[in-house]
């Protein structure tokens, strides 16, 4: 009887780990917590909505970011799992310098450029109207006009 007991533990334990997600509707994917909400919204209203979010656990959220390679095939393969394949608004904005360099809003730390992150071409600096980062349905990062409403993609920090 209890190595039944133990048994079943196990079983649910193992469950529980392979649809393991951080609660409060945000999902693991790699080791990122990223809740993908209903609204479509501008990336400043965008970046309010996930910066209300506050986990049961006391964590704070912000627009994602999106660091690594594998951080970005990740959450690709996650959207194209249960999401539409359209443009998301991500947590980077643009510094408004010649360089065309992004920065992430919730560190200030700089958004990776060139390949493997960015669509050929983008970011096509030096529109003054696409200052915000989205991750484009195509998989990679775009700047798109801050005042597009699309879908967007919180992170818990």
């Amino acid at each position: 009887m209890k190595v039944v007991i133990v048994l079943i533990l196990t079983l649910l334990s193992v469950a529980a780990a392979q649809n393991d997600d951080c609660g409060d509707g945000f999902s693991l994917v790699g080791s990122a917590c990223y809740k993908i909400p209903d609204e479509l919204l501008g990336w400043y209203d965008a970046m309010d909505h996930c910066r209300n979010l506050v986990h049961s656990n006391g964590m704070k959220a912000a627009l994602a970011r999106v660091e690594t390679c594998s951080q970005l095939h990740s959450l690709w393969e996650f959207i194209k799992g249960g999401y539409p394949i359209v443009d998301y608004w991500l947590g980077g904005t643009t510094t408004m310098d010649p360089s065309g360099a992004f920065r992430w809003d919730s560190t200030g730390e700089l958004v990776p450029m060139g390949v493997p992150f960015w669509f050929p071409g983008q970011p096509d600096f030096p529109s003054t109207q696409e200052t915000g980062l989205s991750l484009s349905k195509t998989g990679y990062f775009a700047d798109e006009e801050a005042h597009i409403k699309q879908k967007f993609i919180c992170q818990l920090l």
